[in-house]
């Protein structure tokens, strides 16, 4: 376990998979795809995450047009490697981590985060934290378009990006080492 904490910690919040899910050149796709086959980089999210995606499936089958055993099969795939972690079981962290979003949903990525620090929360949805505060507590936000724009790349389609994976992912380590608290 002693190599965990040399790893960079990311928290993914639900809106970063659900883009990830629904289409199939997404940005977020990308990043997932090269982070979560980066061995420095252990990625987290709350179980809430995998029970919302379970409720929302129907759903998410319906507007996106794909079969719900396909989009279960992309998510199991996905999140393989993702340290799933119970958030019941952080009740003081959840309620700390009020202070630091204006959604209260978004609590639990803060809760994951604050138990994890020096961290990173990957989100659609930047507005509804208070990065500031965070980062004072060891805590950085950040989007996937605000990762890639250390290579000063905006939107690259999905072939794009994973042909130069490996470079990409040297850009992203360094980018998120540079960044370390």
């Amino acid at each position: 376990m002693e190599e965990n904490k040399e790893r960079i910690k990311i928290v993914v919040d639900t809106n970063v998979l659900f883009s990830a899910l629904l289409s199939e050149d997404s940005l977020a796709k990308a990043i997932l795809s090269i982070l979560k086959s980066e061995k420095k980089i252990n990625l987290l999210i709350p179980t809430k995450v995998v029970q919302e995606i379970d409720l929302h499936i129907g759903e998410l089958s319906r507007k996106s047009r794909v079969p719900i055993r396909v989009l279960k099969y992309s998510f199991e795939y996905l999140t393989d490697n993702f340290e799933k972690i119970d958030e019941g079981n952080l009740e003081k962290e959840l309620k700390d981590g009020l202070r630091f979003v204006n959604d209260e949903n978004d609590a639990p990525f803060v809760a994951i985060a604050l138990i994890n620090k020096p961290c990173y929360i990957l989100t659609y949805n930047i507005r509804d934290f208070k990065r500031e505060e965070l980062k004072k507590e060891g805590i950085i936000i950040v989007s996937p378009n605000e990762m890639l724009e250390i290579d000063g790349v905006k939107k690259l389609d999905i072939n794009s990006l994973m042909k130069r994976k490996g470079n990409i992912t040297r850009y992203l380590l360094k980018w998120l080492e540079e960044r370390k608290l």
